[in-house]
């Protein structure tokens, strides 16, 4: 849909997601960042409702995803990425 995001790895497999395309979610709604590296997303973690800057881990992943979630996050994405890509 056009939604661009940033991701930078540091070394130390630190993320910085940089979401300020993101349009502002709900307060009882959250973007949370996945590792879709396998079969099954692993979740890297929450990045809150209207994300500018958030940092997670990201550790050795190279395919990313974010969905749109509940507050307090999902054990699995319940809805279709929002934005995906690979780390370069």
């Amino acid at each position: 849909d056009g939604t661009e995001v940033q991701v930078v790895v540091d070394p130390d497999g630190r993320a910085f997601v940089l979401g300020d395309d993101l349009p502002a979610l709900p307060d009882d709604r959250t973007y949370q960042l996945w590792s879709v590296d396998g079969a099954t997303p692993v979740s890297l973690g929450l990045l809150g409702p209207d994300p500018q800057v958030a940092v997670v881990a990201a550790g050795s992943s190279r395919q990313l995803a974010i969905s749109e979630e509940p507050v307090g996050g999902s054990t699995a994405p319940s809805s279709t990425p929002i934005a995906a890509g690979a780390l370069a």
